[in-house]
């Protein structure tokens, strides 16, 4: 019972206009990010060139030239030390990753562990640390070996400290482990963590509870995989609903049994 959906963008700390406005093109509602700033202009001469520039980048139709005129633009600003410039450099890693007509994910990851570097502490860093994990996962062909791709990954993890943010990676690598079929012990620990920070969207939420009810239940832990699939009937009274009950008898019968493994 493997589930899709994605983890919700972690909002900045600041009331940054510009910062919010970001999270909404980062969570694909540029719409409504230009909106906001129409609406909440930035006051500073940095912070409105930084919107226009960031406006480039769904300036339909997008060209990679008008990118790499956005480009110039993140380099430049990202020269300061204050928000616009945390941002412009962040912007700049997710050109490589997602925007380009052509994906550079080693330079986008090159480019997301500067600012990670940089800016270790501030929000922009932080996320950073979460997209160079997902290239991680999922795109370094110089780590062939699932295990060894979740272990680096956790290194970057170690140095994530805002819940939301650590959140949304360990859920992620949940994800990659079901993927790379790692076993069950394996992958439990990163879907239970994002569990317990709480705060993902109602879909990813669902499939998170999905999961880990199916992987508690071929871990052979009953009592944790019956708490998981009761949550999930009281919550989601969805198509799954006959096949949970069908895994609940299951694991009725092995608790009679006395046959808890955990």
């Amino acid at each position: 019972m493997t589930g899709g959906g994605r983890a919700v963008a972690a909002h900045p700390p600041s009331n940054n206009v510009l910062a919010e406005a970001w999270v909404d093109m980062a969570d694909n509602r540029a719409k409504d990010a230009f909106i906001l700033l129409k609406a909440k202009p930035p006051a500073g001469d940095r912070e409105r060139e930084l919107a226009r520039a960031t406006a480039m980048i769904d300036n339909q139709p997008v060209t990679d030239g008008q990118l790499q005129q956005a480009e110039a633009v993140f380099v430049r600003l990202a020269g300061g030390d204050d928000e616009a410039a945390q941002i412009a450099a962040y912007l700049r890693a997710r050109l490589y990753h997602v925007h380009f007509s052509t994906s550079d994910l080693a330079r986008a990851s090159e480019l997301y562990r500067a600012v990670a570097a940089r800016w270790p502490d501030g929000h922009w860093g932080q996320l950073a640390l979460v997209k160079a994990g997902l290239i991680q996962l999922y795109a370094t062909e110089k780590i062939p070996d699932a295990r060894a791709r979740v272990r680096e990954v956790a290194k970057l993890l170690e140095r994530i400290r805002e819940p939301g943010l650590r959140r949304d990676l360990q859920f992620q690598m949940g994800r990659a482990g079901t993927f790379f079929e790692l076993t069950p012990d394996e992958v439990l620990p990163y879907f239970e963590a994002a569990d317990k920070i709480g705060g993902l969207g109602v879909l990813t939420q669902q499939d998170l509870t999905a999961e880990l009810g199916e992987l508690s239940f071929r871990a052979k832990r009953w009592t944790e995989a019956r708490r998981y699939f009761e949550r999930y009937i009281a919550q989601y009274p969805d198509a799954r609903k006959f096949a949970v009950e069908q895994k609940l008898r299951v694991i009725d019968a092995q608790l009679a049994a006395g046959k808890e493994a955990r």
